[in-house]
């Protein structure tokens, strides 16, 4: 079950919250609460919606760590981009489902422009945009841990960024690897 690739989400995170995005997609009662995440826009409206802090508590049951002031903006990213994904599917990294064509003979879910659009995020916001956009062109489907990681890893880059850091412990640098090698050699 556990993705042992992951760099930031623990075994019990990853429970929590695999257990959390199916009874939010599955069960009826959590089908209003899911609506309202849809709905919220971005980061900042997340973090002001009820369903937000229903999320919060049961991630925090796992680990407190969900609810620090440095951790509190990935978990409402998190809440608000999984409400968007409808199945989980952890055969593949999220960076390689990005370049995977549902059938043979068709091209990646998300073109390379696009690709490189969402690498080069500027803000939470931009990057949060980004990736609703490429749920979308997944069609709902994706690999919810190795996305959840992948969020919290672009924000601890985005407010600890240090230039001296290892190149390939850069999310860029294994998203690039894992989306140019999977993508159909006709694209």
């Amino acid at each position: 079950m556990a993705d042992k690739k992951l760099r930031f989400l623990t075994e019990d995170d990853q429970r929590a919250l695999l257990t959390w995005h199916k009874q939010l997609t599955g069960q009826q009662q959590f089908r209003a609460a899911r609506a309202h995440l849809r709905r919220a826009g971005g980061p900042e409206g997340v973090l002001l919606s009820e369903a937000f802090f229903q999320f919060l508590e049961r991630l925090t049951a796992a680990s407190p760590k969900w609810r620090q002031p440095d951790t509190l903006l990935a978990s409402g990213m998190l809440a608000g981009l999984l409400s968007h994904v409808s199945q989980n599917d952890a055969s593949h990294s999220f960076a390689a489902q990005l370049a995977r064509p549902a059938k043979a003979g068709e091209r990646s879910p998300l073109s390379t422009l696009r690709f490189q659009s969402l690498q080069k995020s500027a803000s939470p916001e931009d990057f949060y945009r980004n990736l609703m956009n490429a749920i979308k062109l997944l069609r709902g489907t994706a690999n919810v841990s190795s996305l959840a990681d992948s969020i919290l890893h672009w924000l601890d880059e985005y407010q600890h960024f240090d230039v001296s850091a290892k190149p390939l412990d850069r999310l860029a640098v294994q998203w690039a690897s894992d989306y140019y090698l999977n993508r159909p050699k006709s694209d």
